[in-house]
């Protein structure tokens, strides 16, 4: 890797540059994006390491996210190994896990109605009357504070 421009100053160029920018590149404002950084720092276990800062690897996580940038890109855009871009990338998404635990509750937390377009369509009622989670990728409503 033989960029100047590092992931830490690219990160540093586009949180402190113009707010389209950094909408632009991580589907946030910059001050969403350092928030998220201080929640997954501060309550989620994501820590800085030696050579990276929270900052770049909520980066290069966020990158491959929101641009649906492969591992190769995220490597030429970060300056980074393949190996360190999955490693940051799975310690990102582990700490995103507990974000997602605090906040994604259900509608319904102890699921004692059942929706409406499973109790009225005869495809589903009876067969998924006491299922709870998702079906086949169905989704189930949460509120996000």
């Amino acid at each position: 890797m033989t960029s100047l421009q590092i992931g830490e100053k690219w990160m540093h160029e586009i949180l402190n540059g113009h707010e389209k920018c950094c909408f632009n590149m991580f589907r946030m404002t910059p001050c969403t994006f350092q928030q998220l950084c201080m929640d997954l720092e501060n309550n989620h276990g994501l820590s800085p390491s030696g050579r990276m800062s929270t900052l770049e690897k909520v980066g290069i996580f966020v990158y491959i996210l929101s641009k649906g940038a492969s591992n190769r890109d995220a490597q030429e855009r970060f300056q980074h190994s393949g190996e360190t871009v999955s490693s940051i990338f799975k310690q990102v998404m582990d700490a995103m896990e507990g974000l997602s635990r605090d906040l994604l509750r259900p509608r319904d937390p102890k699921f004692t109605k059942i929706p409406s377009y499973i109790e009225d369509d005869a495809r589903y009622m009876p067969h998924f009357k006491d299922c709870i989670g998702a079906i086949d990728g169905t989704h189930i409503d949460v509120i996000v504070p």
